[in-house]
């Protein structure tokens, strides 16, 4: 099976390689790694970087004007050439089966998703297991925003879709500067999509320690126009969540906790048990 792989980088020349590397490594599958730089000021680093790999999969494309995650993905799927696309962010790493495991299952009109672990770029070599996990029995919102916890699922880097039906999508919103990845499974859920559950954990989900959330200009404002789009998917109870697992920890190290508040009243969430629940996560965010 021929897999094109999209992955969008910005000011990520150097450690992006490791990236890629996951990607050439891919076993059993025929592929090609269209890599789309977002106008990036290390552009002719990357390109340097990626063209000594000597490897003709590598196909390297450059946006004319910084425009965002979602452009540089809609456009690297349109510079595609095969008829399965997966995704991937510059800094995640995949395990070498993972195209492999997730084309045995694809089939037209579905998103094909796998688990998930987490592991931190100043120690790589440790994964950490989180919970990511998919009951087909519950609706795809139920599923991200159901429980008080954080659920590592149908993140970007694990989905793969056919060039096709995601050209014919609504795509990734280019308007959202937060959330795009939830915005394109729920729309492709609303769509009708079936989606299938690759149960292994196929995807290393890399965070880092030294990032700073606040320089990178977080705002909570920028929840509002995903959560707009959605509102009829969201109860109350999965809006909660939703403002308590997702929105509440970046407001208290950004220090926004009162438009936190703010946002929480306007959503008609506030009661007795929103703010018990506020403290039950809060205590095992603590305590874990």
């Amino acid at each position: 099976m021929n897999v094109s792989v999209v992955m969008t980088t910005y000011n990520n020349a150097n450690t992006c390689i490791s990236t890629v590397a996951s990607v050439l490594g891919q076993v059993d599958v025929d592929l090609e790694l269209i890599v789309v730089d977002d106008c990036s000021n290390d552009f002719d680093i990357l390109e340097k970087n990626l063209l000594n790999l000597n490897d003709s999969r590598i196909k390297i494309y450059k946006m004319h004007k910084n425009s965002g995650a979602p452009a540089a993905r809609n456009y690297g799927a349109y510079m595609s050439s095969f008829d399965i696309l997966c995704f991937l962010d510059s800094d995640d790493i995949w395990k070498n089966n993972k195209l492999k495991e997730q084309s045995l299952l694809y089939k037209k009109k579905s998103l094909v998703f796998t688990k998930m672990s987490v592991v931190y770029d100043d120690n790589m070599g440790s994964e950490i297991f989180v919970r990511s996990e998919y009951d087909k029995n519950k609706s795809v919102v139920e599923n991200l925003f159901g429980e008080l916890s954080h659920n590592l699922i149908l993140q970007t880097s694990s989905l793969m879709i056919g060039r096709d039906d995601f050209l014919n999508s609504k795509q990734f919103d280019k308007s959202l500067k937060r959330h795009q990845d939830y915005q394109f499974v729920l729309d492709l859920y609303t769509d009708g999509f079936e989606f299938i559950f690759v149960d292994k954990i196929l995807v290393n989900y890399v965070k880092s320690k030294s990032s700073n959330i606040g320089k990178k200009g977080w705002d909570i404002n920028v929840s509002t126009v995903f959560l707009n789009k959605f509102k009829d998917v969201f109860t109350k109870e999965l809006l909660s969540n939703f403002l308590i697992v997702q929105l509440l920890g970046p407001s208290i190290k950004t220090r926004k906790i009162l438009s936190w508040l703010k946002f929480s009243v306007e959503c008609n969430c506030l009661s007795f048990k929103f703010f018990t629940d506020v403290l039950k996560y809060l205590s095992k965010r603590i305590t874990s």
